[in-house]
């Protein structure tokens, strides 16, 4: 709802602070400042479809010590740098492109101008549209509960504080940048799980259902005269998800568990408001 009424966004005043080493992996927003978090009360909130907050089964976050956090830690590390010269023209497009800023329709707003559109092309009747915005919207809602509440239950520290911090991780295939940048700004929230992910996941599902495998060519006010094709609305959840990885501001598991997070959560929204 931060991103529909910014009147009823939490900003919790308590900084994440650098703790000692047990603490390592767990979110800091900014590098060694001390900042408000920003965060939806969403372990407070019931979603909209539940009496009570229904579990979905993620998997935990990468381990400090494994390969897999290593790699996705150097990827995000190498592609999403502020002048990076191996992400490509595409990629930095594509960054910019699904980053919804305040300002602008935001990006579940970006979602439903795609509904918009598919459903004028389609010329669906007024009863199909009332269900379909209901049923988007509802899933929306209840991805943006589910993704803030995953994020204050594993605290991930953002790419932009565990590759600047990685001498202190454990991991040998990790090395500091301590003045590394990240692509697009670091929002002040865990990284884990991606929200633009879950949101992605979740609406992707939702068109899916109603329009099955649909071409579509999508616009957005972050880059305007920017027209992006899709042959399928999975493949623009794809895309939107690894965005984020462009961007500098996620790693790959937060992008792939918050895909999954939407899809699940938007199943369960058809399932019981069909």
């Amino acid at each position: 709802m931060e991103f529909w009424q910014p009147d009823m966004t939490m900003a919790l005043t308590a900084p994440w602070p650098i703790g000692p080493k047990s603490n390592l992996g767990c979110g800091v927003p900014r590098p060694l400042a001390s900042c408000r978090q920003q965060a939806l009360p969403g372990g407070r909130w019931l979603p909209s479809c539940s009496s009570k907050q229904p579990s979905f089964g993620l998997r935990l976050p990468p381990r400090l010590a494994s390969r897999t956090y290593a790699d996705q830690l150097n990827q995000v590390k190498r592609l999403g740098q502020i002048d990076s010269t191996s992400r490509t023209a595409k990629q930095t497009q594509i960054a910019r492109f699904w980053l919804g800023n305040p300002g602008t329709s935001t990006f579940p707003g970006l979602w439903n101008e795609i509904a918009a559109q598919t459903a004028e092309q389609t010329r669906t009747t007024l009863l199909n549209n009332a269900r379909l915005f209901a049923q988007l919207n509802l899933a929306l809602v209840d991805a943006s509960i589910a993704a803030w509440d995953t994020k204050y239950t594993y605290r991930s520290w953002r790419p932009v504080t565990a590759i600047r911090l990685a001498g202190s991780d454990g991991n040998a295939a990790t090395r500091a940048v301590p003045d590394w940048q990240s692509f697009l700004e670091t929002p002040a929230h865990p990284d884990y799980v991606s929200a633009h992910s879950t949101f992605a996941g979740a609406a992707a599902t939702v068109l899916t259902r109603t329009f099955g495998s649909y071409r579509f060519t999508a616009t957005s006010f972050d880059l305007p005269g920017i027209r992006r094709s899709f042959q399928s609305f999975g493949e623009a959840a794809t895309e939107a998800g690894m965005s984020r990885i462009y961007g500098g501001i996620h790693t790959m598991s937060a992008n792939r568990a918050g895909v999954r997070l939407g899809r699940q959560v938007a199943n369960y929204v058809l399932q019981v408001r069909e």
